[in-house]
């Protein structure tokens, strides 16, 4: 067999998850109190540098998929064309973490959870792919890779249900005094 069919084969379930992607984003925002989901990603676009602010449920998760979607879709593109993952998988990665980033803080911020939480993940992926680089360093350090890797974990799960969780709202009833 050649090397062509054996990586047509393999996109075969990369289409899959992506078809599950375009599913779940039609149910998200098929109800009629959602905003379509060009308007959804626009916005989100537009509010790279806005980390202030709130981001409801349903448009975080239309967004976020809608762009996973995009990204995964130009990340395959470009292995199965270009066979160079790094021409335009490096500027990929910094729009969509540009645009992704501010969008998980506004929604942080409507669950009333700290957008620090973020950093303390992205710290720990960073200090531990430096830990795992260096195999001296690793072997000197590897009971901090263990907890750098439990506090990656952690985070992640804690960044997950938060985000999932529904809006804060605060109780406005005025006191007596």
């Amino acid at each position: 067999m050649s090397t062509n069919f054996i990586d047509t084969i393999a996109f075969i379930p990369a289409l899959i998850v992506l078809g599950g992607f375009l599913i779940v984003i039609y149910l998200l925002a098929k109800k009629n109190d959602s905003k379509p989901v060009g308007d959804l990603l626009l916005i989100a676009a537009a509010n790279w540098k806005n980390y202030r602010g709130k981001t409801n449920r349903k448009d975080f998760w239309i967004t976020y998929l809608s762009y996973l979607l995009i990204f995964s879709i130009l990340l395959a593109f470009n292995i199965a064309v270009l066979n160079d993952t790094l021409f335009v998988l490096l500027p990929a990665i910094f729009v969509y973490s540009a645009i992704i980033l501010p969008l998980a803080s506004r929604r942080l911020n409507d669950t009333n959870t700290s957008p620090w939480w973020i950093a303390v993940y992205f710290s720990s992926i960073l200090v531990a792919s430096f830990l795992s680089t260096n195999e001296r360093l690793l072997n000197q350090n590897s009971n901090y890779f263990i907890a750098l890797v439990l506090v990656m974990l952690i985070s992640a799960i804690w960044i997950l249900i938060k985000l999932c969780s529904p809006s804060y709202i605060q109780n406005k009833k005025t006191r007596k005094i």
